[in-house]
């Protein structure tokens, strides 16, 4: 719970706290909280094999409330598929604004794509001092900007045939969940 908090505090400090658009602009769409969700649910059942997912808000918002400002799904598969315990898979966010890249500290590798037009950033979160390399998955973060909306999706256990699923899937929610600006 804790963790799910600190999260969406991440989240929103990202999203709010790197704007470089005109301050008095604002993002608005008419798309709903569970349409964000649903965009990329196949991607994390298929990607992780799982039957059925639990989807988790990082903000006090409800499925039913309009996208707004920094809005992020978070998945997890149960306990029981495998393990005794909820596995946290990944995140969406859907935002207004252009925050600036990840901490530069965390990423071990950084590369950008083009799909669509549309440059995503993908980035490689380093592996923690006390992991096994070799049986650590790595946390993938992909990224992009259209039309003024910033859109993420994190992965764990990632690759670059997750990244290869992963990135249009990403665009094309960004361009679809969009709203306009003010």
């Amino acid at each position: 719970m804790i963790y799910r908090a600190i999260l969406g505090i991440v989240c929103l400090v990202t999203i709010t706290g790197c704007n470089t658009s005109n301050p008095n602009d604002v993002g608005y769409s008419n798309h709903k909280i569970q349409e964000l969700c649903d965009f990329s649910k196949s991607f994390y059942m298929s990607r992780f094999n799982a039957a059925e997912l639990r989807v988790a808000l990082s903000s006090p918002d409800q499925m039913s409330g309009e996208i707004a400002e920094g809005s992020s799904c978070s998945y997890y598969q149960p306990a029981g598929a495998g393990s005794a315990y909820e596995t946290y898979l990944g995140n969406v966010l859907l935002g207004f604004g252009k925050p600036q890249s990840n901490d530069a500290d965390n990423a071990e590798s950084e590369k950008k794509l083009t799909v669509d037009g549309v440059v995503v950033t993908q980035e490689v979160e380093k592996i923690g001092n006390n992991q096994d390399p070799q049986k650590a998955g790595r946390t993938y973060v992909l990224s992009a900007y259209v039309d003024g909306w910033y859109g993420r999706m994190l992965f764990v256990r990632g690759d670059d045939e997750g990244t290869k699923a992963a990135a249009p899937l990403l665009v094309n929610m960004i361009q679809t969940l969009k709203g306009s600006v003010s």
